[in-house]
């Protein structure tokens, strides 16, 4: 760790306690500058996947950031929630404790929300919070759209091994249709499926899945003015297959506040050198951008 950056344990909560670190930068902290405030990728521990969250928050305090990276009640070192809410309230109100408690002990009033996977579904729910004025978001919930279906489709096809397993049987398309085939001419009632990657279960993930209620917290962000920084990765191709899909999904709202990178060979936790040093150079870019940007009100 660089000597210059200072770490600090965090312990605080009132009827539910949390645990985290601050990763402060060298020399005296700017509060109208933007603290990042990391967000459990599910179920792992604040230090995120592979490290990322302590790999992030230094290099983002040698560039000048303050961060906290912190665990929701149940996950990582703190402790279960015993005020009975469930997991989507209880998400919401730990990071919105989280925020309380820097703002009342660093006089932070900005914050920048990073969440990976569910991490990044529970930045968008709780970007409503007057004091949040970006978010990172690393592979957030998005439902398919018709160009997803031609774009994954069609990469598919230009692989010769998708060619080579149809031909020989080894597809999974072909256990589905012959599973089909069963079921239509079995007589006796059949129950659903059960539910696909459409539907992810809960693991700490306070976002919705239908296609109107996350484009509700969007519009609800955007009209705050709230940036963001999207990314969407090789692992999220079976619901991303293209850059614009963000805007098709939600073709009424003006997404024109934000950075958008759809990256095709990276994949879900960042786990190349390569890929992690790009990241946190455009990660501390666009921060410099947002602390640049002209402050707007909400309409």
């Amino acid at each position: 760790m660089t000597a210059a950056i200072r770490e600090k344990a965090l312990a605080y909560g009132e009827s539910t306690p949390l645990s985290g670190v601050l990763t402060l930068p060298a020399g005296p902290l700017h509060p109208e500058r933007p603290l990042v405030v990391f967000l459990n990728a599910g179920l792992l521990h604040h230090v995120g996947p592979n490290r990322l969250h302590v790999t992030l928050a230094r290099a983002l305090a040698a560039a000048g950031h303050a961060s906290c990276r912190f665990d929701l009640a149940g996950v990582g070192d703190s402790p279960s929630r015993g005020d009975g809410l469930p997991i989507p309230d209880g998400v919401v109100a730990d990071i919105t404790a989280t925020l309380d408690h820097l703002e009342a002990s660093l006089g932070v009033r900005r914050f920048v929300l990073f969440g990976l996977c569910a991490g990044a579904d529970n930045a968008l729910a709780t970007a409503t919070d007057p004091r949040v004025v970006g978010c990172v978001l690393l592979d957030p919930s998005i439902h398919r759209t018709r160009g997803w279906y031609r774009h994954y489709y069609a990469a598919r096809a230009r692989r010769l091994e998708s060619w080579k397993s149809v031909l020989t049987g080894r597809h999974p398309a072909w256990k589905r249709l012959t599973d089909r085939a069963a079921r239509a001419l079995s007589p006796a009632p059949v129950a659903c499926d059960a539910p696909t990657a459409d539907a992810p279960p809960e693991y700490f993930r306070s976002g919705p899945i239908t296609p109107e209620a996350i484009g509700a917290r969007w519009r609800a962000a955007l009209e705050r003015h709230v940036r963001f920084f999207v990314v969407f990765t090789l692992d999220w191709s079976v619901f991303y297959s293209y850059r614009d899909q963000l805007h098709d999904c939600y073709p009424d709202l003006s997404f024109a506040g934000t950075t958008l990178h759809h990256r095709p060979t990276t994949r879900h936790t960042f786990t190349t050198e390569a890929d992690r040093d790009w990241l946190i150079t455009s990660v501390i870019q666009w921060l410099a951008d947002l602390d640049a940007a002209p402050a707007q009100e909400a309409p």
